[in-house]
């Protein structure tokens, strides 16, 4: 509730509950989605090397409730776009940007999924917003790399048939000796 003849927005105050609530004609209730909200973005960020890797990614968070008044003051109503969007942003291009374009798309993208939740969580909780969960949707490299790397991934196919071959003709050799 904004006091209008009042001190504002009093950042202590208990948020209003669901429900019929009398207000004082020359009070305003400011509104708020306590749902679970979702922020999707679409960003190119470089890797340890330098190459781009285009990236798709979903937060999902939602406002503490306990904290209204305070994140009112803080951000107001478009801290979606003026906090979260630019420590989305800040946070991904930081943590993938300590790994290889080979690593983000397949050994680690466990590993840098947590560590952007992680992060995230600390920006948002120390702002009044509690993170639910982060998705990394898409990795898209770049048609060279992405090239390079199912070429090295034939010949790392190759070269552990031409080792399973080599075993078999060995074990042949043995059983007809």
């Amino acid at each position: 509730v904004f006091h209008t003849l009042g001190s504002g927005i009093d950042p202590d105050e208990r948020a209003l509950d669901q429900g019929f609530h009398v207000i004082a004609p020359w009070n305003k209730v400011v509104d708020y989605e306590i749902r679970d909200q979702e922020v999707f973005n679409e960003m190119t960020v470089l890797s340890s090397n330098l190459l781009d890797i285009k990236m798709e990614f979903s937060i999902f968070y939602r406002p503490q409730y306990e904290n209204l008044g305070k994140l009112e003051l803080k951000w107001g109503r478009g801290y979606r776009d003026k906090m979260i969007l630019p420590a989305m942003r800040a946070v991904v291009r930081e943590v993938v940007a300590q790994y290889l374009p080979e690593e983000v798309n397949t050994t680690k993208r466990e590993l840098i999924q947590a560590q952007i939740e992680e992060r995230m969580n600390e920006k948002l909780v120390s702002n009044f917003v509690g993170l639910q969960d982060v998705l990394i949707r898409n990795i898209e490299m770049p048609a060279k790399l992405r090239a390079s790397i199912e070429k090295k991934l034939q010949q790392e196919q190759e070269a552990l048939e031409y080792e399973f071959r080599i075993a078999r003709a060995t074990k042949e050799k043995e059983r007809l000796e």
